[in-house]
């Protein structure tokens, strides 16, 4: 619907239908505008009576109007797209959004010589169900030959009042092999490479504001591996939290959860007989271990491979070894031999 007097002179102030055949040329000799008021739709594609897209200036929410860009649900031929590209994508059959759902903003640029080849950076809104709800997910995607350069995305001022924890939080996926990629300003600064089976790669500082943690999923390892010939350097404390204390049996094993392992008998002075005495299921080459006695009445024993075999522990001497309250003894895993060998003990 148009107002007619935005039209030129001449017409009378009533709203009509206009219907037209061909251009709607304003002509160039002064100014000219085509002004639709609040909540006027300017609709696109099919029918006026059902278009596939309408962009208006809304003012449902009396508190936050806006221009309000509506596209078709997606799934099928007509997809919520907004594609903006130069000229040579214009009329090109782009095979690039079939079967997109959610509402997508497509940046387009040829790809390489060959004719009608694009490459793409997606743009894309998901999970608008409620505030606490909102993903925004930026999505490289690319078909033919690979665009030079790098892509650069600027995310400032995360959160805001009430964005706390989950709520303000940055995700990368990856879906090819190197390809989220963070760099400080003009290069320098933290340099991140996130990999597509989950590597990160650090080059400069991770810093926290506040209590840090790394955290892996349950039974999975953390590794940390310098590139050759380098150190692994900890200017701070090192704290390894020993378990809760295992209260064993002869026959049971001593369990490797942390570095550092609390342990007494179940019931006055017992001699380990299980074998091996560590359970080393998924244990590492070269890990170690420091076994803390927590029980001057309940003394537990370790016997070394050669008074026990099976035991799998190459100890000092051959010597078994008792351990009562603040007693300990340390070991290393080495994996060819399938042994624990003894570091040092303590008799406290």
């Amino acid at each position: 619907m148009f107002h007619p007097d935005y039209l030129g002179g001449g017409f009378s102030a009533t709203f009509v239908d206009v219907t037209i055949t061909g251009d709607l040329d304003f002509g160039s000799a002064s100014v000219q505008s085509l002004f639709l008021g609040d909540n006027d739709e300017l609709r696109f594609g099919n029918t006026a009576a059902a278009s596939n897209a309408q962009l208006t200036w809304e003012t449902a929410d009396a508190n936050a109007n806006c221009l309000l860009l509506s596209l078709p649900t997606g799934g099928g031929t007509d997809v919520p797209v907004l594609a903006i590209t130069d000229a040579s994508g214009y009329q090109q059959d782009l095979g690039l959004f079939d079967g997109i759902t959610d509402p997508t903003i497509g940046l387009l640029n040829a790809a390489g010589s060959v004719a009608g080849t694009y490459s793409w950076q997606q743009i894309n809104m998901e999970g608008l169900v409620n505030e606490t709800a909102y993903n925004f997910s930026i999505i490289q995607n690319a078909t033919g030959s690979a665009v030079s350069g790098k892509r650069w995305i600027n995310i400032e001022a995360l959160g805001g009042t009430g964005y706390t924890g989950t709520n303000r939080m940055i995700y990368l996926r990856t879906q090819d092999s190197n390809v989220a990629f963070l760099e400080g300003n003009s290069g320098s600064g933290t340099t991140v490479l996130l990999e597509r089976d989950g590597t990160l790669n650090l080059a400069g500082e991770l810093n926290f504001f506040g209590e840090g943690v790394l955290t892996s999923a349950t039974a999975e390892d953390f590794t940390i591996r310098p590139g050759t010939g380098g150190k692994f350097i900890m200017d701070a404390s090192v704290v390894i939290s020993p378990t809760a204390v295992q209260t064993l049996g002869a026959a049971d094993q001593i369990s490797p959860t942390t570095s550092s392992v609390d342990v007494q008998s179940d019931g006055g002075a017992v001699t380990l007989t299980s074998t091996p005495h560590i359970d080393s299921t998924g244990v590492n080459n070269g890990e170690r271990l420091r076994i803390w006695g927590r029980s001057d009445t309940d003394l537990l024993t370790l016997q070394d491979n050669s008074n026990l075999a099976g035991s799998d522990l190459k100890m000092n001497g051959s010597t078994n070894f008792t351990l009562g309250l603040g007693d300990n003894i340390e070991f290393e895993y080495r994996l060819a031999d399938g042994v624990w060998y003894e570091i040092s003990r303590s008799d406290n």
